[in-house]
């Protein structure tokens, strides 16, 4: 039995484009294994500027290409993906606000910052997040 799995719903939407078997780390709890994705290195600062190959138009890309051999053997849950985009697709821009308030300044510039509360709020998530969920409920994604 599998606890966790989410398909990758996240790394969509983040535009991870790397995800592959050496990203996921399986556990098994007292007879339940609990997938976990693990190395979110590849995630971009917003989804609007993916360096690499964006996975929503990528279907090379390793997120992609090996999300259904890694899955084969525990089955998906679309629909719990589809929840978690749906969350992120409402999430406050106060909470936005609030993650990069925390990140040291010399990590990301003012410039930088607002490039991400822009994409946050210029409804470029809400057309993502309604790419991916449909993508996830055709099947185009999983």
């Amino acid at each position: 039995m599998v606890e966790n799995w989410l398909p990758d719903g996240f790394d969509l939407f983040c535009g991870n484009w790397d995800r592959h078997p050496g990203n996921y780390l399986i556990l098994d709890e007292g007879g339940v294994l609990v997938v976990f994705a693990i190395d979110f290195s590849h995630v971009a600062l917003h989804p609007g500027i993916v360096g690499a190959p964006d996975p929503l138009a990528s279907p090379n890309c390793a997120t992609r290409a090996m999300f259904k051999p890694v899955i084969q053997p525990y089955g998906t849950d679309a629909p719990a993906s589809i929840e978690l985009v749906e969350r992120l697709s409402v999430l406050p821009m106060d909470s936005v606000e609030a993650i990069l308030t925390q990140i040291p300044q010399d990590w990301l510039t003012t410039n930088e910052r607002q490039k991400i509360l822009s994409w946050w709020q210029d409804g470029a998530r809400t057309a993502r997040a309604t790419q991916i969920k449909q993508g996830l409920e055709n099947g185009t994604y999983i």
